[in-house]
């Protein structure tokens, strides 16, 4: 089997996707399509049960906005994690079927294209199950913990304690790495259990842990630069809307037009096509990365 460097990895996930620009989204165009919808349901729930709220409370001469946003946060209602909960669920639940299916899609080689396989309904299902709930599983883990932190940071910057704030995000940096290779690590198996195969599929990952923590470090800043950029708009729109809420609260009337909502939605819907696209992207190298991944049944 050939192995490929962190270098060799990226100029052959370049080469890929030079020689066919569109082979990636053509496998994945429903699996991005349907995880960028229930990403815009989870940031519109969100946005709501926090904004509407923090609105509505006064600003003193100690406490701003961001305080209020915060407070907020740490107080919702049972009814409103409620919502936030389910959003997060429903998108974790068609982000993990995606990259299952990411994990399977077969590369085309560097002169000829891939000719698609047809696949019944249920063999793809089949095939999709294992690992889509493996990346469920972790992911929610990952959710909890990551939020746990956020929570614990927020409760820092109320009581202006500094030192939790720098314990708080080192706990986020080494949560999210140790979920991130347990991810890796867990795919090796070609089931869901991983029962007596602790020491193969360890052994087998090892060599790669290292590589695999280079490219992290690569990925994520990249990521979140892009997230950022294609995400201001969202930003900028989901600012108006909190301060037109203030000014609601306040007694005056909205600023906004009636068609406000829909053109806040669109803007958060097109960003989250691009991102969640962009994501399978920028993974790519790792197809070749861990070339023992590849002995999956392709799609």
């Amino acid at each position: 089997m050939k192995e490929y460097t962190l270098r060799k990895s990226f100029t052959a996930a370049i080469q890929t996707f030079a020689l066919h620009p569109l082979h990636l989204y053509s496998k994945l165009w429903g699996s991005i399509l349907l995880t960028s919808v229930a990403l815009c349901f989870a940031i519109y729930t969100c946005v709501n049960c926090i904004v509407i709220p923090a609105s509505a409370l006064p600003l003193t001469n100690n406490f701003g906005y961001i305080h209020n946003v915060i407070y907020t946060t740490l107080h919702l209602e049972a009814l409103s994690w409620f919502k936030i909960a389910l959003s997060m669920l429903i998108f974790l639940i068609f982000n993990s079927i995606m990259h299952s299916a990411f994990l399977h899609y077969e590369i085309p080689g560097k002169t000829d294209f891939v000719k698609t396989q047809n696949v019944s309904l249920l063999n793809h299902i089949k095939v999709l199950t294992p690992q889509a709930l493996k990346h469920f599983i972790l992911s929610v883990i990952r959710l909890l913990l990551i939020a746990l932190c956020i929570i614990g940071i927020f409760y820092s910057i109320i009581n202006t304690n500094w030192w939790t704030i720098c314990a708080s995000g080192i706990l986020l940096i080494v949560f999210d790495f140790t979920t991130y290779h347990a991810n890796y690590i867990w795919k090796q198996s070609p089931t869901l259990s991983l029962h007596r195969r602790y020491k193969a599929i360890y052994s087998s990952y090892r060599p790669h842990i290292g590589q695999l923590t280079v490219f992290s470090l690569i990925y994520r800043p990249i990521i979140l630069c892009m997230l950022l950029l294609l995400f201001l708009p969202t930003i900028v729109t989901t600012i108006d809307y909190f301060f037109d809420n203030v000014a609601i609260f306040a007694g005056e009337n909205s600023g906004l037009p009636t068609y406000f909502a829909y053109i806040y939605v669109i803007i958060m819907w097109v960003s989250c096509c691009l991102i969640t696209w962009i994501k399978m992207l920028f993974l790519l190298p790792t197809r070749f990365l861990l070339p023992q991944i590849n002995n999956r049944p392709c799609l």
